[in-house]
């Protein structure tokens, strides 16, 4: 993985940290249970994060990972599934 690979890929990284991390503190504003939430959070996230490297093991030939259109697919996803406010738009009591 060369350098600007490694920088996209962190930019993805962070792009669902943040997603996940806003749907976690909206599900506690709507008085979920914070334990389910912590939990439910670290499953996302670590699915999130093995499922490239998931898709490159299993597969028979050789893969060209992206990170780049990875992290577009991801957005595009998010923003098309309208997850909705992000925690800092909350509005709070």
């Amino acid at each position: 993985m060369n350098d600007q690979d490694k920088k996209d890929f962190e930019e993805w990284v962070e792009l669902a940290r943040s997603i996940e991390l806003d749907i976690a503190k909206k599900n506690l504003k709507n008085g979920q249970d914070p334990e389910t939430v912590l939990k439910e959070l670290s499953y996302r996230l670590l699915a999130k994060f093995l499922h490239p490297l998931i898709k490159i093991t299993e597969s028979s030939y050789t893969v060209s990972y992206n990170p780049v259109v990875s992290r577009a697919e991801y957005q595009d996803y998010m923003t098309l599934k309208n997850i909705g406010l992000k925690a800092d738009h909350i509005i709070k009591d």
